[in-house]
């Protein structure tokens, strides 16, 4: 994607797109999956044990890898890995752009764990602070365990165990299968809309593109 001066007017869908992207100084993947896994790790230690001493106490070593992930994302460190790993950047990690980050990974947790929150309440859960904490703190947990799991796809399998296991705390186990199963299922429908809009979007702003390209080569 060509580069334009954020600073121009935005004529056309592509150069907002571009400029959308160096605005935020989007990170590579490999940060971005460093960033939820501690910020996933962090939040399944603080919140399971507020909601239940049980699960806690057979998953607390899931809070020791959080100090490692925490400090692989400090913008020294991460700059580092990425030089190793010979991995362009548009500009370097800042402290800043990492706390962000980070702020936006645990607000994705909190939406996540909401919809969990609803799901089982709607099966019979109590609508409480506490189940709430479970919820947040258990999709956490689940989704670092299956991050752990490389040889599971997507965590497929050790997720939905591991969230099932957690959410047996205010459901029978029948329902709570049922409901990190639809979790799952609801989960995967939202990255398919996500992609299919995002390959809409190109589609459209490409043509929008070649026609100002064409235009600059007439004059």
């Amino acid at each position: 994607v060509q580069r334009v001066d954020p600073s121009q007017p935005v004529h056309s869908v592509a150069n907002m797109r571009t400029v959308v992207q160096d605005t935020m100084a989007l990170e590579p993947t490999e940060s971005r999956v460093r960033t939820f896994f501690a910020s996933g790790a962090l939040l399944a230690f603080l919140l399971l044990p507020l909601a239940d001493e049980t699960i806690f106490a057979r998953y607390w070593w899931v809070g020791l890898t959080a100090p490692a992930a925490l400090f692989a994302l400090h913008p020294a460190v991460l700059g580092r890995l990425f030089a190793l790993a010979r991995i362009e950047m548009a500009r370097a990690p800042t402290l800043g752009g990492v706390a962000a980050a980070l702020a936006w990974a645990v607000a994705g947790w909190l939406m996540a764990g909401m919809q969990l929150w609803l799901l089982a309440g709607a099966v019979g859960a109590p609508l409480t602070v506490s189940t709430l904490a479970l919820a947040t703190g258990g999709y956490a947990l689940a989704w670092v365990v299956g991050f752990l799991v490389m040889v599971a796809p997507a965590g497929l399998g050790p997720r939905e165990a591991v969230l099932t296991l957690v959410l047996t705390v205010v459901l029978a186990p029948g329902e709570a299968l049922v409901v990190a199963l639809l979790a799952r299922l609801l989960v995967t429908l939202a990255d398919l809309i996500a992609a299919g809009t995002a390959l809409l979007a190109t589609g459209r702003a490409g043509p929008v593109a070649t026609d100002r390209g064409a235009g600059r080569a007439e004059q």
